[in-house]
């Protein structure tokens, strides 16, 4: 029992001294001025902001990938051997630009012949030789052979550019096998999953922001598409937006989205309000015309303002400037305050 009473008389005093301690530095802040700057006949000038609870727009950061906005993989319709290859990977094309040359021989071959057979029957109806369905079949038969033959060249669907060649002089083409990749220029997509709690806050149209880590740049963009139902394993939907940035992007890379994800109220402050000693942060608030010190605990960065969760009341005023080192007790004299920050957008 007596080990427990000196246990506690040992507690009580490292409290004490704890107290004192607090006591003493928050007495010697003001080191030697602390007692000049309150004598009422040396108030120093500052500068003070009034504390008002504002509309913080609440945001979320949700990591994505490029997509091009248009992109096609291009596939033969017809077998035939693959005669040359025009384009190469990082070519551009126009829309409409030949690709690839297909060995066209055996589909001419029929197209000639198709052709010959639609003249005759021609010849022959107006002789009435043949009926009108007997021409008609022939003449499907014509353009079919018509549209075969076409196929012999592959083309670009779109101007772009081939990010793949999948194929090579020699190569046999098939319906189907994709033979080469193009995206469209200069039109780009990041498409993020987004919680299913925030899809109420995601629409078509809806602005937001897109930071590209390969580039370093912040691009403004807009909600182009949210795909309706939401994913069973993630629980997320997938949000498509389209960003306008200067710098080229790369399909594939990383993006990080920036979603307003609804409003609240908040204290927020100036950054140069805030001062620091060891792990300790606070403010020196204005009352009857002296500075009192205020220990705050911040929340995140709000653009140019930082959040106040305790410490502080909507109508307090604190310094944002002092003409000179301020101590608690200090007296001031107030002047007017600079123009507001603008506006405030947080993280959720």
């Amino acid at each position: 029992m007596r080990v427990a009473k000196r246990r506690r008389g040992a507690q009580r005093r490292s409290r004490g001294a704890g107290i004192a301690l607090l006591a003493l530095w928050l007495a010697s802040c003001g080191g030697e001025d602390a007692g000049a700057g309150r004598s009422p006949g040396a108030p120093v000038s500052v500068e003070t902001f009034e504390v008002a609870l504002d509309v913080v727009r609440d945001s979320y950061e949700a990591v994505g990938t490029i997509r091009p906005r248009v992109s096609a993989k291009v596939a033969s319709q017809v077998m035939a051997t693959i005669e040359s290859v025009a384009v190469e990977p990082g070519d551009a094309v126009a829309a409409g630009q030949l690709l690839a040359a297909l060995d066209d021989r055996d589909l001419r071959a029929e197209y000639d012949r198709a052709r010959a057979d639609h003249d005759r029957f021609r010849r022959l109806l107006e002789k009435n030789a043949v009926t009108q369905a007997e021409l008609d079949a022939v003449e499907s038969r014509f353009r079919v052979a018509q549209a075969a033959l076409s196929y012999a060249e592959i083309r670009a669907p779109f101007a772009g550019i081939v990010v793949q060649k999948l194929c090579d002089a020699g190569d046999m083409a098939v319906p189907g096998k994709s033979l080469f990749e193009i995206e469209g220029a200069n039109a780009f997509r990041v498409e993020t999953p987004v919680p299913e709690r925030f899809g109420r806050f995601v629409s078509v149209g809806t602005p937001t922001e897109v930071s590209i880590d390969a580039t370093g740049e912040r691009c403004s963009g807009s909600i182009g598409e949210v795909v309706p139902s939401a994913d069973a394993k993630t629980r997320s939907v997938l949000v498509k937006i389209d960003a306008a940035c200067r710098e080229p992007l790369q399909t594939g890379g990383f993006a990080r989205a920036h979603l307003t994800v609804g409003e609240r109220p908040a204290l927020t402050v100036p950054p140069a309000a805030l001062q620091r000693t060891g792990q300790l942060t606070f403010v020196y608030a204005i009352r009857d015309r002296r500075a009192a010190m205020r220990l705050v605990k911040l929340g995140p960065a709000l653009g140019e303002r930082v959040e106040v969760l305790s410490g502080l009341e909507p109508g307090d005023r604190v310094v944002v400037h002092a003409a000179r080192e301020l101590a608690d007790g200090q007296l001031v004299e107030e002047r007017a305050p600079d123009a507001a920050p603008p506006a405030l957008e947080g993280s959720g």
